[in-house]
């Protein structure tokens, strides 16, 4: 089986890899499709070109698909439509969260919090506790998949390291 024949195939975190293929059923997974087709395609293109491995991760938002990005490496792609979000983000470890790695998370840790999945169902008052009441608003929100931060395009860079 070739790279193209395999693109539609990509995994969704919950499953082992190589299982639980992508199957679109709502007009957002249909996007999320398309989507996982076009990173599929740059993958090969990469690989094709630079021979390079590239992972990509398909989602609704920024901070998921960042995560995972890395659940299948090296060189696969995950895609996680909106009906997997909590399952997603649940096995996830508080210090592998972007802007969860410093006091935040260390403050969340000492107080029995280890997995994103440790938060969902948490009441913000519980958390805002330990971390104030905005943080605490963002982070249960980012426990249960929901990211409001934007993707913005990043300047070329001006040097390359060797």
């Amino acid at each position: 089986m070739t790279f193209d024949d395999k693109w539609h195939s990509a995994q969704f975190m919950g499953h082992e890899k190589d299982e639980g293929n992508f199957v679109p059923e709502t007009e957002q997974d249909k996007k999320l499709f398309i989507a996982n087709g076009m990173a599929a395609k740059i993958r090969a293109a990469i690989a094709s070109s630079l021979s390079y491995d590239a992972s990509a991760g398909i989602s609704h938002n920024k901070t998921v698909a960042k995560i995972s990005a890395s659940v299948n490496k090296p060189n696969g792609q995950t895609v996680v439509p909106a009906r997997y979000l909590l399952l997603a983000m649940s096995g996830v470890p508080i210090r592998s969260v972007r802007w969860l790695g410093g006091k935040v998370g260390k403050s969340l840790i000492e107080n029995g919090y280890k997995m994103m999945g440790d938060l969902q169902g948490v009441k913000v008052d519980e958390i805002a506790e330990v971390v104030g009441n905005d943080t605490a608003n963002w982070i249960i929100k980012l426990a249960n998949g929901i990211c409001d931060e934007d993707v913005t395009e990043k300047a070329a860079p001006k040097t390359a390291g060797a």
